[in-house]
């Protein structure tokens, strides 16, 4: 994640390395595993955040998951979280501000490509 970046910026860029590729051919995940497993050693050790950040990780967690990691298409998300981790009190108040439009579960894949 941004907030963790500078702690793994190492596991980030070996990880992102070896997934990325010259070709439109997908690489199996298991040619990045051990990457992987670091990077997921790292922010596990480093990020810490307090339970109000828990829904604006889950859903930058569930996009990157289900977008194949690509941080690029869960910015939106990401950028929530970052703003959660760096002062959860603000993000809480604009958590409860919020429409019950805007509160309502992100449907994936619904907006992403069409």
């Amino acid at each position: 994640m941004f907030v963790n970046f500078d702690r793994c910026r190492k596991e980030i860029i070996r990880f992102e390395e070896k997934r990325s590729t010259l070709s439109n051919a997908t690489k199996h995940p298991k040619e990045s595993k051990q990457e992987a497993l670091d990077l997921l050693r790292c922010h596990a050790k480093n990020l810490t955040f307090e339970p109000v950040c828990l829904e604006a990780f889950n859903d930058a967690r569930e996009c990157l998951f289900r977008l194949d990691g690509q941080f690029r298409l869960c910015k939106t998300e990401l950028n929530l979280f970052e703003e959660c981790v760096h002062d959860p009190v603000k993000f809480n108040k604009f958590q409860e501000l919020a429409t019950p439009v805007q509160a309502e579960p992100k449907t994936w894949f619904s907006t992403r490509f069409n």
